[in-house]
């Protein structure tokens, strides 16, 4: 079989990587020097994990790329089963491994930060770390997904023809489907980008940010006023809206936020006035205050959210244009981040100025990300550093460029969540529109 131009097998092999004969057709491909050459397809003997001998890393190729890019670790002694190993990129992030050989690793670059990032491979607990870093480069876009920036109203239809309320919440849910809610109009909508379709689920009350479950089959939302009824939507229910609860005893202040904990057994919430409490799902009669005085008491939107790898929450202040810290009693709260003058300074959080900071999300390292409304702005908070940065759009520039983020804009992004694939959805109250933020 003779081999065509090189440029002609690039798709070929990325659309095939996941099968292990087509890896082992990618290192035929990635060795060859010649321009044509008689395919035969490769042989070896697989070798089981020895735990008396070292596991040794001697090469990565390619040795830069980004998400998804196919890689390929050399060395020896990795075994021959997948379910014993591990290889870590930057710290934290997993590769989605195909196949191996005991000598050959073949696997599928996950996300994470820019920059020359440590590669570790662990065989049945025992670690190895690569004596060479891989390169990962962002690919970074802001694009429209749903809505025209700047034209509210109420449509259902295509993706682009539909039209939207001031959003109030969004979620991601299964199937590439997104779950926004329109406070002020009281209404739910499902956004299914695939299907390319807008329609309504629900009508009835004002409300805010929803609660997601983690495997994104159930999203919970709380009325904003008294007497805070509750309502979920499942995909089991082909997500029409059911009645949790009528109301939530003895909880006058404005809820405009709701959050689920790792246990998903109860539903948090804080209004207002300052009170922290949750409801249990399965007995929603059980209410419990768990501090009356969380935070300084603002009339103006706050918003709750769960972090999953710190086990605690975090709550933005418009008013106060700072950020705290909650732990998961309710006990503690401590201000996080801002809390200083007006303003949209980076810097150590602490020392970083917000412009009423709204929604908030966390991606899969805890990493904080929240929608800095009025400065039309979305911003990061490191778990690691603390350092908070400006990642899409420009400070109070309204507008609804997309592109790349730095020279994209927002008109009041409101609302932010995180689908499976890191990706941002933005919801923006006075713009109207659903936004992403994708990096690739």
């Amino acid at each position: 079989m003779k081999r065509k131009k090189s440029s002609m097998n690039v798709g070929y092999v990325l659309k095939t990587v996941l099968s292990t004969f087509s890896v082992l057709f990618l290192v035929g491909l990635l060795f060859s020097c010649k321009e044509d050459y008689a395919y035969v397809t490769p042989t070896y003997v697989s070798t089981a994990y020895d735990s008396s001998k070292p596991v040794e890393i001697t090469a990565i190729l390619p040795d830069s790329g980004g998400y998804k890019t196919p890689f390929v670790i050399k060395g020896s002694n990795f075994g021959n089963d997948l379910s014993k190993i591990k290889v870590i990129f930057n710290g934290d992030r997993e590769a989605v491994l195909v196949s191996t050989n005991g000598e050959t690793l073949y696997g599928i670059m996950p996300k994470q930060e820019d920059g020359f990032n440590e590669v570790v491979v662990t065989v049945d607990g025992k670690e190895s770390k690569s004596p060479q870093t891989f390169r990962y480069v962002k690919v970074e876009q802001v694009s429209t997904v749903a809505g025209k920036s700047g034209v509210g109203g109420y449509t259902d239809g295509t993706l682009i023809d539909s039209r939207f309320g001031k959003i109030s919440g969004i979620a991601s849910v299964v199937g590439n489907n997104l779950i926004v809610c329109e406070g002020d109009d009281g209404r739910v909508r499902m956004v299914s980008i695939d299907d390319n379709k807008v329609s309504t689920l629900f009508s009835g009350f004002k409300l805010g940010q929803p609660a997601v479950t983690k495997d994104r089959t159930r999203v919970y939302v709380i009325q904003t006023v008294s007497p805070h009824a509750i309502y979920y939507f499942a995909r089991e229910n082909s997500w029409t809206s059911k009645r949790l609860t009528s109301g939530i005893a003895n909880v006058t202040g404005q809820i405009h936020s709701c959050a689920l904990d790792n246990d998903e057994k109860y539903l948090y919430f804080r209004d207002h006035n300052g009170k922290f409490g949750r409801v249990e799902i399965a007995n929603p009669q059980n209410v419990e205050i768990l501090n009356s005085n969380c935070g300084k008491v603002d009339k103006e939107t706050s918003y709750l959210a769960f972090n999953p790898v710190e086990n605690c929450f975090y709550l933005s202040l418009q008013n106060a244009q700072g950020i705290y810290k909650v732990s998961h009693d309710g006990q503690t709260v401590e201000d996080y981040a801002g809390f200083n003058s007006i303003g949209g300074k980076d810097g150590p959080r602490l020392e970083a100025t917000l412009r009423n900071p709204a929604g908030i999300t966390f991606d899969k390292s805890g990493n904080l990300y929240f929608c800095d409304s009025q400065g039309y702005t979305l911003r990061k908070i490191s778990r690691i550093d603390g350092m908070l940065t400006t990642v899409a759009g420009q400070y109070q520039k309204s507008g609804g460029v997309d592109g790349l983020p730095l020279e994209s804009t927002f008109n009041y992004p409101y609302v932010v969540c995180m689908d499976d694939e890191e990706n941002f959805f933005i919801g923006e109250r006075w713009g109207c529109v659903v936004r992403k933020f994708a990096v690739e």
